[in-house]
């Protein structure tokens, strides 16, 4: 049979043989199905990992900026639950607008609460320049009304950096009113308790 059917006998025509095209075609078909195939087993595979983890991760609450039953009694205009700032506490009594600058890390609100607090209670285990400052207008019956505002917006300190960002805004605030009559607050050599509560 060799001796009839051999390429000196025998020749085989274009047109019965698929085209060059067609044969790269359906390589390229095999190879985008394989493709494919792997592609979407990697995404499923990462969609079951990122729902296992978010399972076991709690879910984060975000507050709202302010979330004061009163809307119009907010001490901070609407933005009460704002932190990482520095406040500016405005003491207006007749003739006399003075000022009292910190830096507060956490929600301002909670930081009100305590002010609000030791202004009703002499008694109270807050120590800062501004309860001493009001209790000195109470006793005196000096009417007095105080406003709140953000200074600017800062940085706690994390495990890694140098320095506090709200410590150092805070103290830069005081000291670039320290020789206004009006600072309440004047002292700048606290130390940092928030990069201190990170030390082992």
């Amino acid at each position: 049979m060799k001796k009839i059917l051999n390429k000196n006998h025998v020749k085989l025509s274009y047109r019965t043989m698929p085209s060059f095209e067609a044969v790269i075609n359906s390589v390229n078909k095999v190879n985008m199905e394989a493709f494919n195939i792997s592609k979407n087993l990697e995404e499923e595979t990462t969609k079951r990992v990122n729902e296992a983890k978010m399972r076991g991760r709690p879910k984060q609450i975000t507050k709202p900026p302010c979330n004061c039953q009163i809307k119009d009694r907010c001490p901070m205009d609407g933005h009460c639950n704002v932190s990482q700032i520095i406040y500016k506490a405005t003491v207006k009594s007749p003739g006399m607008d003075d000022h009292y600058y910190y830096g507060q890390a956490k929600s301002f609100k909670e930081r009100f609460r305590n002010h609000s607090s030791s202004f009703g209670n002499r008694a109270c285990k807050q120590k800062c320049a501004l309860k001493k400052f009001v209790w000195k207008l109470q006793d005196r019956n000096t009417p007095y009304e105080i406003k709140w505002n953000v200074v600017k917006h800062s940085k706690v300190y994390r495990p890694g950096d140098r320095m506090c960002g709200i410590c150092i805004d805070e103290k830069l605030t005081i000291l670039e009113n320290i020789d206004s009559p009006y600072t309440i607050n004047k002292d700048v050599n606290g130390r940092c308790f928030h990069k201190a509560k990170h030390k082992i």
